[in-house]
């Protein structure tokens, strides 16, 4: 039988794995409680399913193979734009009429059926938007023994799914939900203040890449911009973090947003904290992680800027197509993909590029589509065994409306054009750049030298390489991606503390 794969990637966003599905068991299974962390969700499932991370809950613990799926999931993005991510992976080409809405004592649900013919499978889907983020609830079975388990369970768990209640433990700092407009977008977030009178220095924190929200949870549980709020206000700095648009409690639409976008909402931060009498004005900046470095890039190159340093987090130093080529290169090589596997993939992006930078999608889809073809003439058996019944057009649309999905918008087609160079000789501010010696997905030796080298000017310059940091900076052994959730969610034991030190250097901390 075929597998399905349900992803909403938001890099990831890694978000459904769903898995085939047989005959399910007879007899009737009680409901039992369970809690997740990483979603802050609880309610009840089926006792006796077995829980395979990330929110799912297989039937058959023998065989995860084997039996019904549940999946309770959440992702700070609107329903709308969930249930557009999964589209390509329900075999859907547009979005299926609302079988009904479900109000329940914690969420407003609106509930989907669907019928995904190519994997044999019965999948019911509720959908409930709080205000921040869109609950899930999935159940997925085969045709005979849908009707049991829906019956049995699917309302019952709706009925159960509520926010987890945890006990919040005392923090030596304030924290304040707060809002800014940049033109017509409101952006969301929190403002973290340490103990004390002020006033404070502060840092504006910027997401990567992908819609997040103010805490960049690349990884489920690891909420990496709340611990760097965490430490840095125990330090006596305060900090700035938001959703990004057309996430959790901001407005806008993501997908329409270029670089020089997402670039002016950090300076709406910065106007912000201007207004802020516990915020000292000359000593403000902007840190950010991964793409999150080109928008500090964008702002500090601009005249006049409002804000007085810049902290480049795994930030990019060579240009967005460079970077994507040797992101695919570093993963493929660890994953311990062929010169040739490479080289297709490689190939591939290289013909991508210029469409996306024309925004010629459609050309784009053909390209992707073709590509893919060729692809399933050289899959393996092996390959070709774990895909089931996929034929070769089947597998190409597939692989067609997932790159399309997560490539064809404005933010990637503007990454793909973007240059540090077109902004470095006017950058003169002090710069702080971190790097993971561990990263695959901005390599810290190429994006370090295109730094130092386009920024040689600059007499306030430093770089620090972490050599055991991967792209989040958990202290890693592979710095694979599938490394990340296995890691303790927190940092390498020296971040903190190198941006702490580089701002005393600087006069900016005391």
């Amino acid at each position: 039988m075929q597998r399905l794969l349900l992803r909403i990637s938001t890099l990831a966003l890694a978000l459904l794995l769903s898995l085939p599905a047989v005959m399910a068991q007879d007899t009737v299974v009680e409901l039992e409680p369970f809690a997740d962390a990483s979603y802050e969700l609880e309610g009840l499932l089926p006792a006796g399913w077995t829980p395979i991370g990330n929110g799912l809950y297989v039937e058959d613990s023998a065989n995860i193979a084997g039996g019904g799926l549940f999946a309770v999931q959440a992702v700070p993005l609107a329903s709308e734009a969930v249930l557009t991510m999964l589209l390509p992976q329900l075999g859907l080409t547009e979005a299926p009429d609302s079988v009904g809405d479900y109000q329940t004592a914690a969420f407003d649900f609106t509930l989907y059926h669907v019928d995904v013919e190519v994997a044999n499978l019965l999948v019911d889907l509720a959908l409930g938007y709080d205000g921040r983020r869109t609950v899930i609830v999935l159940l997925q079975a085969p045709p005979e023994s849908y009707e049991a388990l829906n019956e049995a369970y699917y309302l019952p768990v709706l009925d159960s799914i509520a926010p987890l209640q945890v006990e919040t433990e005392a923090v030596p700092y304030l924290e304040e939900e707060v809002t800014f407009d940049n033109g017509d977008i409101t952006l969301a977030g929190t403002l973290t203040l340490p103990e004390g009178d002020g006033p404070f220095p502060a840092v504006v924190l910027m997401t990567g890449s992908g819609p997040q929200d103010r805490d960049e949870m690349v990884v489920l549980g690891f909420r990496t911009f709340a611990v760097l709020a965490d430490g840095l206000a125990r330090e006596g700095v305060a900090v700035l973090r938001y959703d990004d648009r057309g996430v959790g409690g901001s407005t806008g639409v993501w997908e329409d947003a270029t670089m020089d976008d997402f670039a002016s909402d950090a300076v709406a931060a910065v106007h912000y904290l201007l207004t802020r009498d516990e915020i000292d004005a000359d000593k403000i900046g902007l840190l950010g992680h991964s793409e999150g470095g080109v928008y500090a890039l964008i702002n500090a190159a601009q005249p006049d800027p409002d804000f007085q340093f810049i902290i480049s987090v795994a930030g990019l130093g060579v240009s967005g197509q460079a970077i994507l080529l040797q992101q695919n290169r570093d993963i493929l090589e660890l994953a311990g993909a062929t010169e040739e596997q490479i080289a297709t993939q490689l190939d591939l992006l290289e013909t991508a590029f210029p469409l996306l930078v024309e925004r010629d999608y459609e050309a784009l889809q053909d390209a992707i589509y073709q590509a893919s073809l060729d692809l399933y003439q050289n899959l393996t058996p092996l390959d070709l065994s774990l895909l089931g019944d996929v034929t070769a057009e089947e597998f190409a649309s597939q692989n067609m409306q997932i790159f399309t999905q997560q490539s064809a918008n404005e933010p990637f087609a503007s990454l793909m054009e973007f240059d540090p160079a077109d902004y470095f000789d006017q950058i003169t501010m002090p710069v702080l750049a971190l790097f993971g010696g561990l990263d695959i997905q901005v390599a810290a030796e190429a994006n370090a030298q295109g730094l130092e080298e386009g920024l040689a000017h600059n007499d306030h310059l430093t770089i620090i390489i972490l050599e055991d940091a991967n792209h989040l900076f958990q202290s890693a052994v592979t710095g694979g991606l599938e490394e990340y959730e296995t890691l303790e969610f927190d940092f390498t034991p020296a971040f903190i503390p190198s941006i702490v030190d580089w701002m005393r250097e600087q006069g900016i901390l005391e």
